[in-house]
């Protein structure tokens, strides 16, 4: 049996780190577009 991971998140946390990302980056992760570019670079840095 896998372990048992607590990745649970409140909707409103997860909702602030989503802008506070936002405002850090200028890049919107609730946009497709902005979730793309993010994850490539991500991919691209070996994140």
């Amino acid at each position: 049996m896998p372990p048992q991971h607590d990745s649970f998140i409140h909707h409103s946390s997860s909702q602030h780190r989503f802008a506070r990302f936002h405002a850090i980056t200028g890049r919107d992760v609730r946009r497709p577009a902005d979730a793309a570019v993010v994850a490539l670079a991500l991919r691209a840095d070996g994140l």
